[in-house]
């Protein structure tokens, strides 16, 4: 669908401004979208069943009468099943539980207050529409760059993407750098040009491991990787390679982007979409009989909480959890459950790390146990690792879009470890923080070693020491999905 088109949305509901959510017309979002209102059902029914009104969704208000929402669901799955269905749900009104609703064939359910980004993300509209006119706005403030010659800017004005995974349109969206050296660059793309993938190409069998774009390109390539992965998801021909590597830059990016501007209900958004296009690609790899050890053995490329979610997924499903309810909780834990590791004013001098910058896990974790580290250098950085559960909960307590429960998750997700080495204790741990620990754990041993050089059964003892302290419940559901 070209950028230009507008999705079309039934929206049955009996107020006409949709409760003054269509009333204003500068809004950019409804420049996505065209809604077409029916105050009655039997008018929404009438329009459903003509097959020349191409929607790609059906909004329906629980409040919608002559016939009632039930009767409208029944049309819908019937005339055009593969219309996706969001029911608005309400207490002062005739009221369903989501397992009701669900077996019903409704999509997503949203609850009053609600906004109309809310209603756009219920339907995946990012999935069929980007608007790509702001990321090339954003390109037109350096065209008079020259492309292949050396740039003096410094480092902190740039954002590195894995080069493997980097992706742009036939038209670059974006503006694409190599780093030369500190505070060195040089432009080998330019924005709104032809995208030429052998000179890309060219530079990573140079040894280039990282391009960059600058950093108030940053949010745009986000949403553009949003899009590249959703539709990605949902597809059942695209091979899971191919996939996992749009869902990894997906969440890596998102993660960047999350340290960057910090956590708030846009960021949130964003790793929320993450957590969706993890359970579609896990659910097409198992219902393809992907090799876990193949899998596995891929993961060292992985962006972190993409590897713990893809290990967390195969327990949940062991241990009968994998509902959609359950599996997005714990995807949204895996992709927020380390941006406690954002760098604070008063300790970026002392572990010469810049304040705002993300720590990665593992980086972290080596410097706290060298040798060549000590001092207030290890103090600080050993606070940070401690810390970081509680300091991620803190940073995500505010936001009303994230649940209690995935805060506790997050929270609780050392506690096996610090209650080991530190007698920290968390009181009664969630199921969901066991198996994500218990996922970090695997991922921390699959990094370090070749997988793909070891016996099944030689996985499986790894796998099984990593859990040792670990109770059986969750061990063995673990330990069985490397069989």
């Amino acid at each position: 669908m070209s950028s230009q088109q507008k999705v079309k949305i039934l929206l049955a509901d009996p107020s006409e401004n949709f409760h003054g959510l269509l009333d204003d017309k500068e809004n950019p979002l409804l420049k996505k979208c065209e809604f077409v209102v029916c105050t009655k059902g039997s008018d929404a029914i009438e329009k459903i069943k003509d097959e020349s009104n191409d929607f790609q969704g059906v909004l329906i208000s629980n409040s919608i009468e002559s016939p009632d929402p039930i009767s409208i669901f029944k049309v819908s799955i019937t005339s055009q099943p593969t219309i996706p269905i969001t029911y608005l749900d309400s207490l002062e009104h005739m009221h369903f539980s989501e397992k009701e609703l669900i077996s019903m064939g409704v999509r997503s359910i949203l609850h009053s207050p609600f906004d109309l980004q809310d209603v756009l993300d219920s339907f995946g509209i990012d999935d069929f529409v980007y608007e790509k006119g702001q990321a090339l706005e954003i390109g037109k403030k350096y065209q008079d760059e020259d492309v292949d010659k050396e740039i003096d800017e410094t480092d902190d004005g740039f954002q590195r993407i894995p080069a493997q995974f980097f992706v742009s349109g036939k038209e670059s969206l974006f503006d694409i750098y190599v780093k030369l050296r500190k505070d060195k660059f040089v432009k080998i793309v330019r924005s709104g040009d032809l995208f030429e993938a052998e000179k890309v190409v060219s530079y990573i069998q140079k040894g280039v491991l990282y391009f960059f774009i600058r950093n108030d390109s940053l949010e745009e390539y986000v949403k553009f990787c949003d899009h590249l992965a959703s539709k990605a998801s949902q597809s059942k021909k695209l091979e899971l390679n191919k996939k996992f590597g749009l869902l990894i830059n997906q969440a890596e990016t998102t993660i960047n982007f999350l340290g960057r501007a910090g956590v708030d209900k846009e960021s949130v958004r964003y790793a929320k979409k993450v957590a969706k296009n993890m359970i579609n690609a896990m659910s097409d790899m198992q219902e393809k009989n992907a090799a876990l050890k193949n899998l596995l053995g891929s993961l060292k490329s992985y962006e972190h909480s993409v590897s713990v979610s893809c290990i967390g997924s195969m327990a949940l499903k062991k241990m009968g959890l994998a509902s959609e309810k359950f599996q997005e909780m714990f995807n949204l834990a895996c992709i927020l459950h380390d941006v406690g590791l954002v760098v604070r004013e008063d300790e970026a001098d002392k572990i010469n790390i810049k304040a705002g910058e993300l720590i990665v896990e593992r980086d972290l974790k080596e410097r706290v146990k060298s040798k060549k580290v000590f001092g207030d250098e290890k103090t600080y950085l050993n606070r940070i690792w401690l810390e970081h559960p509680d300091r991620a909960a803190e940073i995500l307590e505010g936001q009303e879009d994230i649940a209690s429960t995935v805060i506790q998750i997050i929270r609780q997700h050392h506690s096996y470890e610090f209650k080991a080495l530190h007698n920290k204790s968390y009181g009664p741990v969630h199921p969901l923080a066991e198996i994500l620990e218990a996922a970090n754990e695997i991922v921390d041993i699959i990094e370090k070693i070749d997988i793909e050089k070891l016996s099944n059964n030689s996985v499986k003892s790894l796998v099984s020491a990593a859990l040792k302290n670990f109770p059986r419940r969750i061990s063995e559901p673990l330990s069985d999905a490397f069989v």
